[in-house]
C-alpha cells in the first residue's frame, strides 16, 4: 500500500520550520499585548488609566515586543495622549527597550 502523494507533500512541508510575520527568523513568536483599560476598573476612569499604564510598564519589562494601545472609546487626541504617556513610562523604566507602541 502506497502513501498518496498529497499526504507525502503535507508531511514534507511539516518538516520545514514555519516563520511568519509574527515570529522571528529563529521561530520564536513575537509577543504582543493589546490594551483594554476597561478590564481594570469600572468605577474610576483615572484609576483604570493608571492601572493600564502600570500594566504596559510591566509588559515592556517582561519582554513584550509589541504593545498596541487599542482603546476604541477614546478620541484620537485622548488615545494619542495615553500612548505618549505609555511611551514615556516605558522609556523611563527601560531606556534600552525595543518595544514598539502603536495606537489604533
Amino acid at each position: 500500500m502506497s502513501i498518496p502523494d498529497c499526504l507525502l507533500a503535507g508531511w514534507a512541508r511539516s518538516l520545514v520550520p514555519i516563520v511568519s510575520r509574527l515570529s522571528r527568523s529563529n521561530g520564536v513568536p513575537i509577543l504582543c499585548y493589546v490594551t483594554d483599560r476597561r478590564a481594570f476598573s469600572k468605577d474610576h476612569e483615572l484609576d483604570a488609566r493608571e492601572a493600564l499604564l502600570h500594566k504596559i510598564q510591566e509588559a515592556a519589562a517582561a519582554g513584550v515586543d509589541w504593545i498596541q494601545v487599542r482603546e476604541k472609546d477614546l478620541s484620537g487626541k485622548e488615545c494619542a495622549a495615553l500612548t505618549s504617556a505609555a511611551i514615556e513610562r516605558v522609556a523611563r523604566r527601560s531606556p534600552r527597550s525595543r518595544v514598539r507602541l502603536a495606537f489604533s
